[in-house]
């Protein structure tokens, strides 16, 4: 195979004067290369964007970390001596008298400890009557037991009046002959019945 062109002013190997590689990057790529537009192709692209702004992320961290490093550092170390520094540190160092007050506080003594405070119950607002759910339904609930009962009570009245009614009809008719005598009370117990709602009252 023959030899590949160099171009003037670059060395033989493929780099230039500076060292550089002379090729571009290449993005980088996630999932197949050819996929048709659609739900995978959309994933792939959702991911690859998250990679991105994760490395973005990293890299403006990472400055900002070498940054603080910077200056931490530069805070640590002690400026450069001045003149007047240069005097101060010549002249031996005082000792620190106390503060005035501070003194007076060390003179007194330890002071004895406040007393606790007197205990109180912590002041929450009334609570309120506590809520049941389904109050109106079991309201109606009940009012509706009461009405089946009442309706029971009075059925059951009833079949007992019929059943009084049929066992009184069948004394009048034992033997065979109708006894009128027996059957005028329960004769007169339906007339008052039913006169008694067209009538308005009773008699």
């Amino acid at each position: 195979m023959a030899a590949k062109r160099v171009p003037d002013g670059e060395p033989a190997g493929g780099q230039s004067v500076r060292g550089e590689r002379r090729e571009q990057k290449k993005g980088f790529s996630v999932g197949p290369a050819h996929l048709p537009d659609g739900t995978y192709r959309r994933k792939v692209q959702k991911i690859k964007k998250t990679l991105i702004h994760k490395a973005k992320v990293k890299k403006s961290y990472a400055k900002l970390k070498a940054r603080e490093l910077h200056d931490d550092a530069a805070a640590r170390r002690p400026p450069p001596p001045t003149d007047e520094t240069a005097k101060t540190e010549d002249a031996p160092a005082r000792p620190a008298e106390p503060h005035r007050d501070r003194q007076a506080l060390l003179d007194r003594g330890p002071s004895p400890p406040p007393p606790p405070p007197p205990r109180q119950r912590p002041q929450h607002p009334r609570q309120k009557p506590h809520h049941t759910p389904y109050t109106k339904e079991a309201t109606l609930a009940s009012t509706l037991r009461q009405q089946r009962e009442e309706a029971a009570a009075q059925r059951r009245a009833k079949i007992a009046e019929r059943e009084r009614a049929r066992k009184i009809m069948a004394k009048a008719r034992s033997g065979g002959a109708r006894k009128l005598g027996r059957e005028s009370v329960l004769l007169l117990e339906r007339v008052r019945k039913a006169t008694a709602p067209a009538g308005g009252g009773g008699p």
